[in-house]
């Protein structure tokens, strides 16, 4: 009985709420600015590529936001690293990497 009980408390105690997550500020599809403070997570969802395209980043000159992780179908996960401003810039571009980009989406990423 006794370990019944304890294995209804400890299942009482998981849950997948945390209370200590970052918040996460969404970027819009389109681009423009957006700001992220320290402890906050930036998700940013860029729209579909074209069949045979893939969606780059372009490396800015100063990093204020990181990605978390490898980019995932709801977008890319990104956090404060630093204080700045940051221009990230996505370019829409053929797998194979020859051509010239289809489309671009630039965020102006602000980090008091």
């Amino acid at each position: 009985m006794r370990a019944l009980f304890a294995c209804l408390f400890l299942a009482g105690c998981s849950t997948t709420f945390d209370p200590h997550a970052p918040s996460t500020i969404t970027a819009p599809e389109s681009g423009g600015e957006v700001r992220v403070r320290h402890g906050q997570r930036l998700q940013v969802k860029l729209p579909a590529a074209a069949q045979g395209n893939e969606w780059r980043t372009r490396e800015p000159v100063t990093v204020v936001v990181m990605a978390e992780t490898a980019p995932a179908a709801d977008g890319l996960r990104m956090t404060p690293v630093r204080s700045g401003n940051e221009t990230l810039r996505f370019d829409e571009v053929p797998l194979r990497g020859e051509g010239a980009a289809q489309r671009s989406v630039t965020y102006q990423v602000t980090v008091p």
